[in-house]
């Protein structure tokens, strides 16, 4: 865990490209400074904090969320009475104020437009015995910092219609727009999407056992580079190839017995719920996308790294490369590296990509019932069929004690989206 003696002098403390802070990134990140912070009851200054202090060292350690029961145990203002967490702090010229209750946990993100929620319903659409308004619930999230959160977090305490898949439609006023969002309970909602910025990936630095290893350019440039030993090195990066995009046709294949044909041709990469043979509209499982694809000699070179990027994958994808397994992939970026299994000319590709099982369920909503339900949608009895291990008499594919999905619900996408592109890279020595 920890090497003996003095740290290498010659270890990368910062770099700039074209001026510009790229490391540390602590250091160039937006600074948080909380100007106050009180914990206890609104308004009752004997039975509240000043947690100022507490706040801005946790803060300075990195932290962002807050469970607002703990600070009562550095010293609990009100026993037993129900407190609240109220920060007021600013990033950079901004000024953002978020507050919670006990439980909660509160966010400080760097970003804070005013949400304003004017409507927002959770249960079964159309149903309004089995419905809740959640206005105040959604609300009090927002206020606590969290603009992105699970859909089923608003059963908590009232669930309108347990065993049930429900739907959350909010309408609410960002920084003065007006917009509408709806998900269902395995799906998360985003009130307010994180500021623009720029994704591009710009460097990485592979360290040596000594020296200050190897710098890898997503961008050119002019680079700086400062180690611990205050020296400071320079290199001029050019520009890596362009990204190159495999093209289709696309070979798939599909397992027997889940209601897809055994083979088909993609000419392009689309969702799979958005193809027009019901199949593989439907489909859930793992289908295996097989291709050729050239690359070009001068890629393959010691100063070029390589990357494939599967670009948008839904949900989970297992790639091999000239017959070399190379890792699953489960979040984006949806990318590995490539560099020594790609070789110049012809490239062999194979990718797994496997969904949820929601799809096939919806789909088997369109064929007969196959077995005796209550209104709720639970069973009645077990089925004969599933007791002698036999397939469905109506040909559905699935089957579930729940009917949780109807046959109007509305797919997830799934499959390989893409775009399919090999994304170059510079690789250089930094100098000693």
């Amino acid at each position: 865990m920890f090497r003996p003696g003095e740290p290498d002098p010659g270890h990368v403390v910062a770099v700039t490209r074209d001026g510009a802070p790229i490391l540390p990134r602590i250091e160039s990140g937006p600074k948080f400074t909380v100007q106050q912070a009180t914990y206890g009851i609104p308004g009752d200054p004997s039975k509240s904090r000043d947690v100022r202090e507490l706040v801005q060292t946790r803060v300075n350690d990195g932290e962002r969320s807050f469970p607002v029961e703990p600070f009562a145990l550095t010293a609990d203002p009100a026993p037993g009475q129900l407190k609240t967490l109220r920060i007021e702090y600013t990033v950079g010229k901004e000024a953002i104020v978020v507050q919670g209750q006990d439980p909660q946990t509160l966010h400080l993100p760097d970003y804070a437009p005013p949400v304003v929620i004017e409507k927002a319903v959770y249960g079964v659409p159309g149903d309004a015995a089995r419905s809740r308004d959640v206005r105040e619930k959604v609300q009090r999230l927002t206020e606590a910092g969290e603009f992105s959160f699970q859909v089923t977090a608003l059963a908590a305490g009232d669930d309108p219609a347990v065993n049930v898949v429900k739907t959350a439609t909010i309408e609410y006023t960002a920084a003065g727009t007006k917009n509408t969002v709806s998900g269902t309970d395995s799906e998360t909602i985003t009130l307010v999407p994180p500021p623009s910025v720029n994704a591009d990936h710009v460097l990485d630095l592979h360290p040596a056992a000594q020296g200050a290893g190897t710098l890898e350019a997503w961008q050119p440039g002019t680079y700086d580079i400062r180690t611990a030993d205050g020296k400071s090195r320079s290199l001029s990066v050019p520009a890596p190839p362009k990204p190159l995009t495999i093209e289709g046709p696309w070979d798939i294949t599909f397992p027997p017995g889940l209601g897809a044909p055994e083979k088909a041709v993609f000419d392009r990469l689309i969702p799979w719920n958005e193809h027009t043979d019901n199949g593989i509209k439907y489909f859930s499982g793992t289908a295996v996308y097989r291709k050729t694809f050239q690359l070009p000699p001068d890629w393959i070179q010691p100063q070029t790294g390589l990357y494939l990027d599967l670009g948008e994958i839904q949900v989970i994808a297992d790639v091999t490369l000239n017959e070399k397994p190379l890792g699953t992939l489960w979040a984006p970026p949806f990318r590995v590296n490539i560099g020594g299994v790609a070789q110049a000319g012809e490239n062999t590709l194979e990718v797994a990509v496997t969904n949820l099982w929601v799809n096939r369920l919806i789909g088997d909503e369109q064929l007969p019932e196959d077995s005796e339900r209550n209104p709720e949608g639970n069973l009645k009895a077990w089925p004969q069929w599933v007791l002698d291990q036999k397939p469905s008499p109506s040909g559905r594919v699935t089957f579930s004690t729940w009917r949780l999905w109807k046959k109007d619900d509305p797919l997830k996408p799934s499959g390989w989206i893409g775009p399919a592109r090999i994304l170059a890279t510079t690789l250089l020595p930094v100098p000693q």
